[in-house]
């Protein structure tokens, strides 16, 4: 034997001695420790096998000491690799920890646990490593816990998106308009809201500034909102709006916003109902409602025209005698026979007025004849050329000749051109013009008169207004608001159009149509186009 193997032998029996020392002193540690702990020697036979490990494995001491730890459990992937790990630390004279929970399996139950690998040398630190010192840390019973966490972590998150599928297929096929919107920007719109806005697809929307959908009035309102908000003011939960669609077309809205947090940002939510047919409904709804008061009016001012009627018609028709009585006196008398004739050709023209009170009371249809167009004009207008000269306004007469005779009421036909007249004398100022003309429009199926002023004009609002019942701009006292109004009602009547444009310091043009009576309608009323002035 020589002095290397000499060596070798007291080298083992210090080990030995070692690991004896190492029992007795911590004999009492690892039988109460927790962990399970079993030592092998460089053969991987197990040399230390403590009550914990008995636990974990269900395995008396008696059946692994000496024998190889990896025939304890040669069916387990986990002895494989831990088997790798004995060898580097062998090799190493490193530790080795890992807690990506290994486990073992052990009579068809799983064990989890947390591995600790040291190496064991003697007292000599150049001595190499013969041991190796294995500890288990039992987790079976917390990784159960975990995965009964885990198990419940995605129960809970699987019923929150199923609960977040059917809220949003409940928003995406909701009929009111739902949208979302960050600042100023709008970060969801559902279809409902795209198709009431007049688009198709919602994503064309999305990531817009919030303007793209309201006109500037609108604007103003909902930035008026969002300020009163900042400001920690309330407002109306529901209010209505005016929006404007893809097409650039004004719809009505109902609105109610509210503030949200989501997500750690405030966003505003907004559900929208689209009321523009309902205003609608409700604006036809004031029209009648107007009209049946106008109705009304109409028909008390009826019969107070009556009475006037009758209170005019007894002193006019003595005036109208002793008119006529004064023509066969002076009949001689050129100078006077004219002057009594202008006055009765006015107390005819009031007679004619008074009869027209009297119809419209009664609502019934005057006869109507074949008439020259412009003789009509001309005897309604003649009166009024002293007060165009007084006021300093010119008159001028633009008549077409040769125009084809008209089916009128020449009365009601005087009655329009003379509240157009009146109208015109009082919109315009000295050294402006009323030019009043007529002509045969392209179609040559209709009489077109037109009475233009160079006056202040009409405003655009008020256009849409002017032919309704006791609209004026007048002054209170000045105007009664009826005539043009009736005179759209005579000239509708005799089937014909009137239309006005009118600009603001340019003046205004009011344009009549009167259609021209074909022969074939002649013929049905026996009329003879030779011969005027026979009744319907």
């Amino acid at each position: 034997m020589d002095s290397t193997d000499l060596r070798k032998i007291i080298n083992s029996c210090r080990i030995e001695h070692d690991i004896c020392q190492l029992n007795g002193l911590s004999e009492e540690i690892i039988n109460f420790v927790p962990i399970g702990i079993y030592v092998l020697d460089r053969k991987f036979d197990i040399r230390l096998w403590n009550p914990a490990m008995e636990r974990i494995t269900h395995i008396p001491t008696g059946r692994v000491l000496g024998k190889g730890a990896f025939e304890i459990f040669p069916n387990n992937t986990t002895t494989v690799e831990l088997l790798e790990i004995c060898k580097r630390v062998l090799q190493e004279g490193k530790p080795f920890f890992k807690k990506s929970n290994p486990h073992l399996t052990i009579n068809d139950s799983t064990v989890y646990y947390n591995l600790s690998v040291f190496p064991l040398q003697g007292q000599d630190p150049e001595s190499r490593v013969d041991f190796i010192l294995i500890c288990l840390e039992d987790i079976t019973e917390y990784k159960s816990i975990e995965h009964e966490l885990e198990e419940e972590a995605k129960k809970q998150a699987k019923g929150m998106e199923e609960w977040e599928r059917n809220f949003y297929a409940l928003v995406e096929s909701s009929l009111e308009g739902i949208g979302i919107s960050k600042g100023e920007t709008i970060t969801y719109v559902n279809p409902s809201l795209a198709g009431i806005l007049g688009y198709k697809d919602p994503g064309e929307l999305i990531g817009q500034n919030l303007t793209i959908m309201h006109p500037s009035e609108a604007w103003d309102v909902l930035q008026d909102r969002i300020e009163r908000r900042r400001q920690g003011k309330s407002n109306p939960p529901r209010f209505e709006i005016k929006a404007k669609k893809k097409d650039g077309t004004i719809i009505d809205l109902e609105v109610s916003t509210s503030n949200v947090c989501a997500n750690g940002d405030w966003v505003t939510l907004t559900t929208v109902r689209d009321i523009t047919e309902k205003k609608k409904i409700e604006d036809q709804e004031r029209k009648i409602h107007e009209h049946i008061l106008h109705s009304d009016r109409l028909a008390a001012m009826g019969r107070f025209s009556a009475g006037i009627a009758h209170e005019i018609n007894n002193p006019l028709a003595v005036l109208s005698g002793r008119i006529q009585e004064l023509l066969i006196r002076h009949e001689d008398n050129k100078e006077l026979r004219h002057n009594f004739a202008s006055m009765k050709k006015v107390c005819d023209r009031i007679g004619k007025i008074v009869d027209n009170l009297l119809s419209f009371s009664r609502q019934k249809e005057a006869p109507r004849y074949l008439y020259e167009i412009n003789e009509v004009i001309e005897d309604a207008i003649s009166m009024f050329e002293t007060q165009t000269v007084t006021k300093g306004v010119r008159l001028v007469k633009q008549y077409a000749h040769d125009l084809p005779p008209v089916i009128i009421i020449a009365s009601q036909i005087q009655q329009v051109c003379i509240n157009l007249l009146i109208n015109a004398i009082d919109a315009t100022n000295v050294g402006d013009e009323i030019t009043i003309s007529t002509k045969l429009d392209k179609n040559q199926k209709n009489v077109t008169i037109i009475i233009k002023d160079t006056g202040d004009g009409i405003p655009k609002n008020y256009l849409d207004k002017i032919f309704e019942p006791f609209f004026t701009t007048k002054e209170l006292g000045r105007g009664s608001g009826l005539g043009l109004s009736i005179s759209s009602g005579i000239i509708k009547a005799h089937q014909g159009s009137i239309r006005v444009r009118s600009k603001v310091g340019l003046g205004t043009i009011f344009t009549i149509k009167l259609p021209i009576p074909t022969p074939e309608t002649l013929q049905q009323c026996g009329i003879n186009p030779a011969k005027y002035q026979k009744p319907l």
